[in-house]
């Protein structure tokens, strides 16, 4: 098996968000065994089936949208921060593509817990997030209540803080040495520059500026002696 980067954390450069898991997650496959793979908050994204296509189990997990049945799929209809009905120590793969930027930051915690749980030691969760700027104070705010950010799925809660899910877990390790660069919610503009990855700016119909970027991570589980 390939040992994998010491430092994963990437800026989506010309990407965006929907494309990188299948653009950066390949590599930290080759040489698994990939029998169980799971999309967490998946909508109706298939894109784990090309990612593993001779996994035994897909799982999706979504609390409103899901792929139409299919043989080898389970469909788990759920809100993110629930407990999964699976096993400790089950998947062998988890990823989420542009999803975790529409929870709040108490149950984004709660997923990494419970990807923590299912994952088996030595499992991966392959981890794409999109990423705001913001220039007022209620920002956030105005995109939760706007109505055109809610019907293109643009509005969010915050900005992720991934030094707080970070320190929230035991076994799930993330693939990075250098933690500087990792977001805590400060806006884009303070983590990135437009020659590191494309940012994208689209207006509202009431006339709110949301721009955003996109990031790629991975994590590992470690086995129980070592954490």
């Amino acid at each position: 098996m390939i040992t994998p980067p010491a430092n994963s954390f990437t800026w989506a450069g010309e990407r965006n968000c929907k494309e990188l898991i299948l653009a950066l997650a390949p590599p930290y496959l080759v040489g698994r065994d990939v029998r169980r793979i799971m999309d967490f908050a998946c909508g109706t994204c298939e894109e784990i089936a090309t990612l593993a296509p001779h996994a035994q189990e897909y799982h999706f997990l979504d609390s409103h949208f899901l792929p139409a049945e299919r043989p080898r799929y389970h469909l788990h209809r759920q809100p993110a921060s629930h407990r999964i009905n699976l096993p400790d120590d089950y998947l062998d793969v988890v990823t989420s593509n542009g999803s975790f930027d529409h929870f709040r930051q108490a149950d984004r915690i709660a997923a990494f817990l419970e990807i923590e749980r299912v994952l088996k030691p030595g499992g991966v969760f392959l981890f794409a997030c999109e990423y705001f700027d913001y220039d007022t104070p209620d920002f956030f705010a105005r995109t939760q209540a706007d109505a055109d950010m809610v019907a293109r799925n643009c509005a969010a809660y915050d900005n992720i803080d991934l030094h707080e899910i970070c320190a929230r877990l035991t076994r799930l390790r993330i693939v990075q040495d250098d933690k500087s660069m990792l977001p805590r919610g400060q806006p884009l503009s303070q983590l990135v520059t437009t020659a590191a990855t494309r940012i994208h700016t689209q207006p509202s119909a009431c006339g709110l500026w949301v721009t955003w970027g996109a990031f790629f991570v991975a994590f590992a589980k470690v086995d129980s002696s070592l954490s």
